[in-house]
């Protein structure tokens, strides 16, 4: 059984990873400064929303982790670490 969200939700999460200028997986990604960044989502919501960790690494450790949410709707509430490109993004 898959991850179950709305689905403006999931096109949101797709039009953020599709983006990103570098294609290192389909999770990951550089942010502003040329660090290493990837995605890992959470739970399920009842209320359909994506949320889960964003990870910042460094010499192939993490350094710093924050949550990210994609509302029902597609609004993105918190996206942690996401380069200039990934914002433009969120307002699609």
């Amino acid at each position: 059984m898959g991850y179950s969200a709305r689905t403006d939700a999931f096109n949101s999460l797709e039009w953020i990873m599709a983006a990103r200028l570098d294609q290192m997986s389909n999770n990951a990604w550089l942010d502003d400064h040329g660090m290493n960044c990837f995605y890992e989502i959470g739970r399920e919501n009842t209320d359909g929303a994506i949320t889960g960790t964003c990870h910042k690494c460094a010499d192939e450790r993490i350094v710093a982790h924050a949550s990210f949410r994609i509302e029902p709707n597609g609004k993105v509430t918190r996206f942690p670490y996401a380069n200039k490109l990934m914002r433009l993004a969120f307002t699609k």
